[in-house]
């Protein structure tokens, strides 16, 4: 398979206002023993982006954001965080600015169970070396933004797996870090809790936070990132914005409408349309591939209704990650 753009770009040109690059990814390399778990990894995260790193189990995905996190040390290549080479000299200079900056979240979250949330919570503010006077104000804001401050004197034993998933999110909110690393957090997440935390991670980047989060679950990805990564065999094989990938997938629009009366009269006339393909019944609506522009589908739909067809309802839909996802690696399954 040929490589792919993965959106590695030069420096700005001077005195023009590009967004910032915060996270810088080059010809990075990890080994475990003969085998490469991250093979040349490439690419760039500008403040704010929510990022979505998919692929298959095995594919480097937990590496990576460990290496990301300093919990794991990279063989060869450059990291560059807020501006900070990831280095590892003896006084750890590098390490403990980057960790400053960091909040990871790993796949499998250890919590001591005999705590309260809230000595959990003031364990990790010092831990963090937050001063003792505001301890109390960032715990709180801390279980405000995870919408669990009730849970405060609650014994973690007794929370449940979703509770756990936000107090983990809360930890490593404390030192208010400009990056997050979110390591399958919906992973054994019933559907409620699912769509809560997606809520949370939405509130994160309206806050400023630049996030990466692997995940197998494509709707949450698709719901909250504005940048998809595509990983296989250790590097990026695609990165674009969603939009792009979206494009790139299928060259027309996927369409539903509604109509109140004249039904097949209405199917009748969208199939004598030439634009219009695949032209099939999906219980009370019908559903067609239009290969025409965004003006040729709105005189569509005006030549509808000016023929009586009452339309009830129209939705234009996108392909759906697992779309994307199977066309760039070659209809391989995610698992």
């Amino acid at each position: 398979m040929e490589k792919q753009d993965i959106g590695v770009k030069d420096s700005a040109p001077a005195g023009e206002n590009y967004p910032r690059d915060i996270i810088k990814v080059r010809s990075l390399t990890k080994y475990f023993a003969t085998k490469a778990a991250v093979n040349d990894l490439n690419f760039n995260l500008e403040e704010k982006d929510v990022f979505g790193l998919i692929g298959p189990n095995g594919a480097g995905k937990t590496t990576t954001l460990r290496i990301l996190a300093t919990v794991l040390r990279k063989d060869s290549g450059e990291v560059i965080i807020d501006d900070i080479p990831l280095e590892y000299d003896t006084n750890h200079t590098s390490l403990q600015q980057i960790r400053s900056r960091i909040g990871f979240m790993p796949d499998y979250l250890g919590v001591y169970d005999d705590l309260l949330v809230s000595e959990y919570l003031d364990f990790f503010a010092r831990a963090f070396y937050i001063e003792e006077k505001m301890r109390p104000f960032v715990i709180n804001e801390a279980l405000e933004i995870t919408g669990i401050k009730e849970l405060a004197e609650r014994e973690i034993e007794g929370l449940s797996r979703g509770m756990k998933q936000r107090l983990g999110l809360a930890r490593i909110l404390l030192h208010d870090p400009k990056i997050l690393l979110l390591d399958e957090p919906a992973a054994g997440l019933d559907p409620r809790a699912r769509v809560e935390l997606r809520e949370i991670i939405k509130g994160l980047r309206k806050k400023g936070k630049t996030i990466i989060i692997s995940s197998h679950i494509l709707e949450d990805i698709e719901d909250f990132c504005n940048k998809i990564g595509i990983i296989e065999d250790g590097h990026i094989i695609k990165l674009e914005d969603m939009e792009t990938l979206s494009r790139q997938t299928i060259k027309y629009k996927i369409c539903r409408v509604m109509l109140l009366k004249k039904k097949e009269e209405g199917k009748d006339f969208l199939a004598s349309k030439p634009l219009v393909k695949n032209l099939v019944w999906e219980e009370e609506k019908l559903r067609f591939d239009f290969h025409g522009t965004d003006e040729e589908l709105a005189s569509l739909l005006k030549e509808m209704v000016k023929l009586d067809f009452e339309v009830l309802s129209f939705s234009k839909e996108k392909p759906r990650l697992e779309d994307v996802y199977l066309k760039f690696t070659e209809r391989k399954p995610i698992k």
